[in-house]
């Protein structure tokens, strides 16, 4: 369950000569700014509102910023509203702008790297592959899975095929990550043999996601 709504933070409370209560006639008040934002599991995502209030000292009367002289409230929404006050409301997007960001990064080295593995394969090599387009009679639903280069002579190299299969890329690079995939038991026991050339082919086609190398 997400948990979300809405909350409100007080900023900048300090003791100011307002304007006199109309209910008590006192001049003493405590100025505060408001800041509403907008929480996921309680983490600030974006502010969605900013007010400034008075509060008599005397008998705890608010008034709204639409109430006060012009100059009190501008100096206390410059108090308030700092950006050391207000940046910290939107720390979920920052969150997600730095995830999103270190994502992209890795995603790009992974292209870089998958790229270099391939212009200089190596035994070993493990290639995240989409099976429907490279051989015959595959199951559509579970069209992804792995081949690894066992050996190397010029342009030609010689590739075990994967026993296991999935419905995601995503589970080929699991088995992999976790060392599964390293194993002689996970590939058929007869290589195929792919030159240079046609690999580079079926990176261009979108038929290899990416290459691993351990």
């Amino acid at each position: 369950m997400i948990v979300w709504g809405t909350r409100s933070k007080t900023c900048n409370e300090q003791m100011v000569q307002g304007p006199v209560c109309p209910h008590c006639n006192t001049s003493q008040f405590i100025s505060f700014g408001v800041l509403r934002y907008f929480h996921i599991y309680w983490i600030p995502m974006f502010l969605i509102g900013r007010d400034v209030l008075l509060e008599c000292s005397h008998c705890k009367r608010t008034m709204s910023a639409k109430e006060l002289p012009m100059e009190l409230a501008q100096k206390v929404r410059a108090g308030c509203f700092t950006k050391r006050n207000v940046l910290p409301m939107f720390t979920g997007l920052l969150l997600i702008a730095a995830v999103i960001g270190v994502s992209t990064v890795g995603v790009a080295i992974e292209d870089r790297n998958t790229d270099s593995y391939i212009a200089a394969p190596a035994v070993n090599d493990i290639y995240v592959v989409d099976f429907d387009k490279v051989f015959y009679d595959v199951d559509p639903d579970y069209q992804y899975g792995a081949m690894r280069v066992t050996a190397i002579e010029g342009d030609q190299l010689a590739l075990q095929i994967s026993e296991m299969v999935y419905n995601k890329a995503e589970g080929v690079v699991e088995d992999i990550d976790s060392k599964k995939a390293l194993s002689d038991s996970y590939y058929s026991e007869e290589p195929i043999y792919f030159d240079s050339e046609f690999i580079t082919a079926l990176k261009a086609e979108g038929a290899i996601h990416v290459v691993k190398r351990h």
